[in-house]
């Protein structure tokens, strides 16, 4: 856009921002579990899973001033540029305890899932930053600030909490069931995910701006509640329909991270929420099932990532990010199972 943002220049100067960001988490559970029905009423089982989190990120933005907007001869006199990858992978193992036991029509079951364990060699991460900045019509910034660093096989941590799961099952009619399930999880208090050797000094030079909080990255937990509420009916012997509803409310405390000093790197701090269906065809020794999900948030007055609609020199070229942004999230998803009985009880 053509933009007077050099009051020392008479008229416009032409201003070109640019903003890219790509964030993508991949979590991969693998496990066994065993379950046994000890008498008619009661019922205990046990599971351990291994899981791998791998994450990468990319955040590039730049800004250029150019004069002589009406010539095809452009020049650049104010430019800065800012590149931040980072390839972040966590190893760990968790268990899960429960039991299930019938009163009357209701049937009861209780589920408590551990903290994550890391498996410290398979925790490394990659981090790698450049930035610079010429801008000579700012005060400060009248040389140009060049800054490139990186840090390969740093150790990393990502803490799960310690999970409480009520569920309850209540036979509306002979063939038509309703469940509930309240979900407790515990706080975890601030942490850093990064955890570099002794000698490895993660923190970037302070005249290089908005770069230290780069490599400070940190996660809290608050204490949460979620809730979800299904219907199963039994259309007929071989053949049952599923609806369900859950919620998904973010687990990150923002009141404990400083977004000014400290980065978090989630995808999205928002409530999510899922609308679930799905049908089951059953015969003696397994079931298959088909299903899908929708799930969806909007949040509103979030902060900006960057500020590219009024820059100024006093910003690094950039404008001042304000509460203006919006965000949505739409997914769909489809599910198809198999599921193999030794026996059924």
């Amino acid at each position: 856009m053509k933009y007077d943002i050099l009051s020392e220049i008479p008229g416009d100067e032409l201003y070109i921002g640019s903003f890219s960001y790509t964030n993508r988490i991949k979590e991969t559970w693998v496990g066994f579990g065993y379950g046994k029905k000890v008498n008619n009423n009661l019922g205990i089982g046990f599971s351990a899973f291994g899981t791998f989190r791998d994450q990468e990120m990319l955040l590039t933005k730049s800004a250029d001033v150019f004069t002589n907007v009406d010539s095809i001869n452009l020049e650049v006199i104010s430019n800065t540029f800012e590149q931040s990858n980072m390839i972040y992978r966590n190893a760990g193992l968790l268990f899960l305890v429960g039991a299930t036991w019938s009163y009357d029509k209701f049937k009861f079951g209780v589920n408590l899932t551990t903290p994550r364990i890391n498996v410290k060699f398979l925790a490394n991460s990659d981090l790698k930053k450049n930035y610079y900045l010429y801008n000579p019509f700012s005060v400060n910034d009248t040389l140009p600030i060049k800054a490139s660093y990186w840090e390969n096989k740093v150790k990393s941590l990502f803490k799960s909490p310690w999970t409480l799961d009520l569920v309850i099952e209540y036979p509306i009619d002979s063939a038509t069931f309703a469940y509930g399930k309240i979900s407790f999880f515990a706080p975890i208090k601030k942490y850093k995910i990064l955890i570099p050797e002794e000698i490895t000094d993660l923190d970037i030079p302070s005249q290089t701006p908005d770069i230290g909080s780069f490599t400070n990255m940190v996660l809290a937990n608050k204490f949460l509640v979620n809730i979800a509420v299904s219907i199963r009916r039994r259309v007929s012997e071989k053949f049952e329909v599923l609806l369900g509803f859950k919620t998904d409310f973010n687990y990150l405390n923002k009141k404990s991270i400083d977004v000014t000093q400290e980065f978090y790197p989630g995808q999205t701090y928002w409530n999510l929420y899922h609308l679930t269906g799905g049908v089951v065809w059953s015969w003696e020794k397994f079931d298959m099932s088909l299903g899908g999900s929708y799930t969806f948030g909007v949040k509103n007055n979030i902060k900006q990532y960057v500020n590219l609609s009024s820059p100024s020199v006093d910003n690094n070229l950039y404008g001042v990010r304000d509460y203006s942004a919006k965000a949505k999230f739409n997914q769909a998803s489809l599910f198809l199972g198999f599921t193999y009985f030794f026996s059924r009880i």
